[in-house]
């Protein structure tokens, strides 16, 4: 039969054939895959998106590649994914499914902005398949790493922390809608809920309080190092982006981390602030360069 596509369905297992795809691709950069069928048939419910907008290759009856999209309103932005493939995935087959879905997205939503995200400078496969379409970078971010050491001996007076539960969903939504761009790249607030129903079962959630409020949170994908001795962070959110509500997650972060025995070890922290940079010179050991590419019309 050869290689046959198919555009999203629900309720046909395809969310876990999504799942599976991802956790095992992404594996190879030395990033752990965590993602689920069920967060993935939520999201999808949540956004109420195209079904166009995702779609999968299979030779004969064996998944080898999907490539999904996210439509974001208030900017006015759609989000293509890099098509997340088995190692024998032929190349024709992923640029096949990447130029149809850019054609199909700007037939779609003309006067929207096409991007595509590369989290790191690492990953150079993916950097040169999105330049073969002439993609170019439209921004660049750094991801810090932070010394788990140095930061865990910092004083954290006046504030407390505990780990969330389901009880702490309303609390958590909240804080991260006071951060500003948070929600930026959700579709809509209720993707944000779900973002945090997820987090909060998943994932050893942090919570920061000063005195009755909470200021700040967190999580870490695993507190299994990666290949480079590095715990990767999945999320932080900051009350109004105070620095020093951020800081008290950071160093209350860092003495868990060194509760469970990984001193020595270093951990990620994506930052936008201009004004967390003396910050990072002090205890920072290096950086990851991130992209977010704009894909061209056709």
């Amino acid at each position: 039969m050869g290689i046959i596509y198919k555009f999203y369905e629900p309720d046909n297992d395809y969310e876990q054939i999504q799942a599976d795809l991802y956790n095992n691709a992404i594996g190879k950069y030395g990033t752990p895959g965590n993602a689920t069928a069920d967060q993935i048939k939520e999201r999808y419910r949540v956004e109420g998106f195209d079904n166009k907008g995702v779609q999968y290759a299979f030779d004969d009856d064996k998944p080898i590649a999907y490539i999904q999209t996210r439509k974001v309103i208030e900017t006015k932005m759609v989000y293509i994914g890099y098509p997340w493939s088995t190692t024998d995935c032929p190349e024709e087959v992923k640029d096949k499914m990447f130029k149809n879905m850019v054609n199909y997205l700007y037939t779609r939503d003309p006067e929207y902005k096409i991007v595509c995200g590369v989290i790191q400078d690492s990953w150079t496969d993916i950097r040169d398949f999105l330049k073969k379409y002439n993609c170019t970078v439209e921004n660049e971010y750094k991801t810090y790493l932070l010394d788990i050491t140095n930061l865990s001996k910092l004083d954290n007076s006046g504030y407390t922390s505990k780990i969330g539960t389901s009880d702490d969903e309303e609390a958590l939504f909240e804080l991260c809608m006071s951060e500003p761009g948070f929600s930026d790249t959700f579709p809509n607030e209720e993707a944000v809920k779900i973002f945090v129903k997820g987090i909060l079962k998943e994932l050893e959630t942090i919570l920061i309080y000063k005195i009755d409020e909470l200021v700040s949170s967190g999580a870490v994908f695993s507190f299994e190092p990666d290949r480079n001795n590095i715990i990767n962070t999945r999320f932080t959110a900051t009350r109004d982006y105070k620095f020093e509500y951020w800081k008290a997650y950071v160093i209350e972060i860092a003495k868990r981390l060194i509760s469970k025995g990984l001193d020595g070890m270093k951990f990620t922290l994506f930052d936008r602030q201009p004004e967390h940079l003396e910050f990072y010179d002090k205890y920072s050991s290096g950086t990851r360069t991130g992209f977010i590419f704009a894909v061209p019309k056709p």
